[in-house]
Order: C-alpha cells, then structure tokens, then sequence
C-alpha cells in the first residue's frame, strides 16, 4: 500500500478512536460533522491507494 494512503488509514482509525472517545451525546450532536470527515477521509485513502498512484500498482 502506498506511504500516502496508509496515513490515510490510519487518520481513519483516528477519527473512529477520538468519534469513541467524545461519547454518544456529542457524537450526535456533531455527526454531519464527523460523517463529512469520514467521507473526505475515505475518498482520499481511495484516491491515494488506486491504481496510477506514485507507488501503487
């Protein structure tokens, strides 16, 4: 896997970790939020890991 997107994933693990960390009350409370960033952060891992990428083939 490409250096880029395995940062990626392990922003996605990030974001999963601190989504758990906040507890439920403020996850709701800000979930556009949190879902936004988990749909920018897995098209990017997408991006970074798909075929014509730098070091993946």
């Amino acid at each position: 896997m490409p250096e880029a997107a395995d940062a990626k994933l392990e922003q996605i693990k990030d974001l999963y970790l601190t989504a758990e960390a906040i507890g439920e009350d403020a996850l709701d409370k800000h979930f556009d939020q949190v879902s936004q960033r988990q749909r920018e952060l897995i098209r990017e891992f997408f991006d970074r890991s798909g075929p014509g990428t730098a070091n993946g083939s």
